[in-house]
């Protein structure tokens, strides 16, 4: 056995709450007050995201993950959480809908 059973029952936990922040994405409502239970006080570190991590945040679909990562790679982390504005398509409406969910802490 890889996984212990409480392993195993996080591992379905997590999968489940991915496939509802998922369901709630292409339904075009990604964000408000229905996304905010399913990240159950947890938040996102943009330092440290991969592309599936970040497309989760409100706002963020494929296209605009992959420029987060690619403007992270080519010019290092984020000291501030505003620095998300240098990429492009990610402005104050966007970030002031994504902040709730990000982090620069491990």
């Amino acid at each position: 056995e890889l996984l212990s059973r409480s392993d195993q029952e996080s591992f379905i936990e997590l999968n489940v709450k991915v496939a509802e922040i998922e369901s709630l994405w292409y339904a075009g409502r990604k964000s408000g007050p229905d996304i905010e239970p399913l990240f159950n006080g947890s938040k996102i570190n943009i330092n440290r995201a991969t592309e599936e991590e970040l497309i989760l945040l409100p706002g963020i679909g494929p296209a605009l993950a992959k420029r987060i990562f690619e403007f992270r790679k080519t010019n290092g982390w984020f000291p501030k959480i505003e620095d998300l504005k240098k990429v492009k398509g990610i402005g104050e409406k966007k970030l002031k809908k994504m902040k709730p969910y990000i982090t620069l802490k491990k």
